[in-house]
């Protein structure tokens, strides 16, 4: 998106004589959100993106928290390649309404720039990236 906002920021009056400043950081989350939240019948060029509906009441919890960690390093590191996850935790006490997995990271060209991204699932479908 960072194209698309640069050709919206010089045309809109509003930011005129304010300099343009692309936020790579959330541009990444941004991007991590609509991956995660792309259902996987809707997409035919990414076939491993979002998550399946499976029925997987007979994991346990800490076990489900663990195959969703796999599964979001598993896209972030096809897809988005600006970042390298160097830490994962999952928060589940208020599972089954909420998961919040915190991942630590670091920009792929900058390992000095750490930061974290918290994805917060609290319902069936939709992901909240912060």
């Amino acid at each position: 998106m960072g194209f698309i906002d640069k050709i919206i920021h010089k045309l809109d009056d509003q930011y005129n004589g304010i300099e343009y400043k692309n936020d790579k950081i959330t541009e990444i989350k941004k991007n991590i959100e609509a991956l995660l939240n792309t259902n996987v019948d809707d997409c035919i060029s990414i076939m491993d993106s979002g998550f399946n509906n499976d029925n997987n009441s007979s994991i346990e919890s800490s076990e489900l928290c663990n195959l969703i960690i796999k599964k979001i390093e598993n896209l972030i590191h096809e897809y988005e390649k600006r970042i390298v996850i160097i830490s994962a935790n999952y928060d589940n006490v208020n599972m089954p309404w909420k998961l919040s997995i915190d991942l630590g990271c670091h920009l792929s060209d900058d390992a000095f720039n750490e930061f974290h991204i918290i994805i917060d699932f609290s319902n069936n479908r939709y992901c909240e990236v912060i």
